[in-house]
């Protein structure tokens, strides 16, 4: 159990994972910053017990929640599909098929919700995006796009009896039903629709753009897309003063070793598991070499999400086909991989070093000293190239030979370690 001591520098730099829930039942306890959490005045007993209960980074039990079906990998599931938005303009525009737009946007036209609670990004992009509850098609339709950053929650409470969907990452949909369940807050959320969830960046990740393209550091953002164009996109960012920046989606993910969050690195939640539907990309050569656009993932986690895709399915709003658990598992393997199990070997490395971790509860691995290594390896480049020394880096390479350099390490670093990575992840 964490107590006042606990709640330190430490704390909310490496266990925290910036949901921002703590701010919003506590709001006389703790404040956000820069969308960093902080301990302003200590808790008490009773308080602690409570936020013991509802903060991601103490740890949440990912057991066997009492679903049909329970995988150790992706929590409850119902169905697995791959799908689209049959909205041509929508489907090009989202970050993969444009699903959770037109879910969203289905909720609201059918009246099973009044507002959606989602992070909104208002026409400057040098602020970060906030979380706002919006019913304005447009609105919701803009905001479609990845947000590689956490936006901490800011307004959830409202005791009104306005019907929400709330959309979030797996941390903040996980802490909001504990707070739920426990009778902690008032709310009316009807539905829990969220992204599945790799490596997100510390929101000082633009720096590092703007490091490898020699821009002013005091530059305004004009224009900012992570994932514009056919996908799987390209960054699209345009600096007053300078020429629209484009690069493609697997070069800009250089920028993940420089700026990855700890909260990314310990997480053990890569589908969302206490969302009611799920979707993130469908990484399959199957669909990744179509020239038909975007195409999503998509997991209902329980029948109540079921039933909303064949809604829409039947009223053509999506595209959708079931695939087996087997296959969805496989077009993220990696991923899964390194939620799951490898969190678990970074979880003991970080207490080597006396750094807090969430005590997350999830099926155990069997260590293994080949494994140690490779995530030893990994957590070594991540540490050095976070670094001020290691962000030199982006200051005296191109873009686009980083991008180079980082794509064909990553396929290498995957292939050379596929085997013990892969090892008995079917049955775990």
């Amino acid at each position: 159990m964490v107590n006042n001591k606990d709640l330190n520098k430490k704390f909310f730099h490496y266990a925290c994972t910036k949901c921002g829930t703590c701010s919003l039942v506590y709001p006389e306890n703790f404040e956000i910053q820069n969308n960093f959490i902080k301990l302003i005045k200590n808790l008490s007993l009773t308080k602690l017990k409570t936020f013991n209960n509802f903060c991601p980074g103490t740890g949440f039990s990912y057991i066997n929640k009492n679903s049909k079906n329970f995988s150790n990998l992706i929590g409850p599931y119902f169905k697995s599909y791959v799908g689209y938005s049959n909205d041509n303009l929508l489907r090009k525009n989202s970050a993969s098929g444009g699903v959770i737009t037109e879910i969203l946007l289905y909720l609201i036209k059918s009246k099973k919700v009044d507002y959606v609670l989602m992070p909104i990004q208002d026409k400057n992009y040098n602020r970060l995006p906030e979380y706002k509850i919006t019913k304005n098609f447009d609105e919701i339709k803009n905001n479609s796009q990845s947000i590689y950053t956490k936006i901490p929650i800011k307004n959830l409470i409202n005791p009104q009896s306005k019907k929400i969907v709330f959309v979030g990452l797996p941390d903040q949909i996980s802490s909001i039903k504990q707070l739920i369940k426990n009778k902690i807050i008032k709310t009316n959320i009807q539905f829990f629709i969220g992204p599945m969830v790799g490596i997100n960046m510390n929101n000082d990740s633009i720096d590092g753009i703007k490091l490898s393209y020699n821009i002013k550091k005091d530059a305004k953002i004009s224009k900012l897309k992570w994932r514009e164009g056919k996908w799987p996109g390209y960054l699209g960012i345009k600096f007053n003063g300078y020429k629209k920046i484009k690069l493609k989606k697997f070069y800009y993910n250089f920028l993940l070793p420089f700026f990855c969050s700890h909260e990314s690195l310990l997480s053990t939640d890569f589908s969302n598991e206490d969302a009611d539907i799920s979707v993130g990309d469908a990484w399959s050569p199957k669909y990744e070499n179509s020239n038909s656009g975007g195409i999503s993932l998509i997991w209902s986690k329980n029948s109540k999400g079921d039933r909303i895709l064949n809604m829409m399915k039947k009223k053509k709003i999506i595209n959708t086909s079931v695939i087996t658990y087997n296959e969805a598992i496989k077009m993220h393997s990696h991923m899964l991989d390194f939620k799951k199990r490898g969190s678990q070997y970074r979880k003991n490395l970080y207490k080597l070093f006396n750094l807090p971790t969430p005590n997350h509860i999830i099926k155990k691995v069997n260590f293994k000293f080949s494994r140690y290594v490779i995530e030893t390896i990994i957590l070594s480049v991540i540490i050095i190239l976070k670094s001020k020394l290691g962000k030199i880096l982006l200051l005296y390479f191109s873009p686009n030979l980083l991008g180079l350099i980082f794509e064909k390490l990553r396929y290498f670093w995957k292939k050379i370690t596929k085997n013990t990575k892969r090892e008995n992840l079917d049955s775990f």
